[in-house]
């Protein structure tokens, strides 16, 4: 895998853009991580601004729970602050707030963070319309510790597929996904099976707007 130009354009091989860089591994420095969109136009990470349609607190406060979704362990607040890159005090005063609304438990000891069940069990009953008769997150851990490999859920956010789950992979070079990133339609694999899914009329529409 090439790494970015100092440019910062990203090399060719062949026709095909490399929309990845390496990233310094956050656990173990013998594994290499690469870190993939980051260098993508098409590409909007979750941790971005948000639109300005957008309130500002509740994208912060949703993020939170996805990375814990993401490291699935206690967190401090420190640790959240810097890996979200939110002010120390903007996201003290968020995790007091889901502490109060029973929403994260806090260990005042360990100064740490973690959802209470409370969190879990709010799409509870999603889980039989999104995939009746099955359970995804079954498949999708099974499917991850089958091949080690990066293992994630797409579903379609306007004219974007959304990483919606993400399993890391734990392979020693691995790719990098960052939960709740976006990708046009158009620019993805999982976004051009959304596509396959639409009717022909709907597929034109999308396909204008991004044009």
């Amino acid at each position: 895998m090439k790494s970015v130009r100092s440019d910062g354009q990203m090399p060719r091989r062949g026709r095909r853009r490399i929309v990845a860089e390496r990233i310094s591994a956050r656990v173990d420095p013998s594994v290499t991580i690469i870190e993939a969109n980051r260098c993508d136009t098409s590409f909007r990470a979750a941790d971005g601004e948000p639109e300005p349609s957008v309130v500002k607190s509740a994208h912060r406060v949703l993020r939170i729970f996805e990375y814990f979704a993401e490291i699935q362990r206690p967190a401090s607040m420190t640790e959240i602050a810097r890996r979200l890159n939110y002010p120390a005090s903007s996201t003290s005063a968020l995790l007091k707030s889901l502490v109060e609304l029973g929403y994260l438990d806090s260990d005042r000891h360990a100064c740490t963070y973690v959802p209470t069940a409370r969190i879990s069990l709010l799409g509870g009953w999603t889980r039989d319309r999104v995939l009746p008769g099955g359970n995804l997150e079954t498949i999708t851990r099974e499917l991850h510790e089958a091949t080690r490999l990066t293992t994630f859920v797409v579903s379609r956010n306007q004219l974007y597929s959304q990483y919606i789950n993400v399993l890391q992979g734990t392979t020693p070079v691995r790719y990098y996904l960052e939960p709740g990133g976006l990708r046009l339609l158009t620019h993805s694999t999982p976004g051009r099976v959304l596509l396959s899914l639409m009717s022909d009329d709907e597929v034109q529409r999308n396909t204008i707007v991004l044009a």
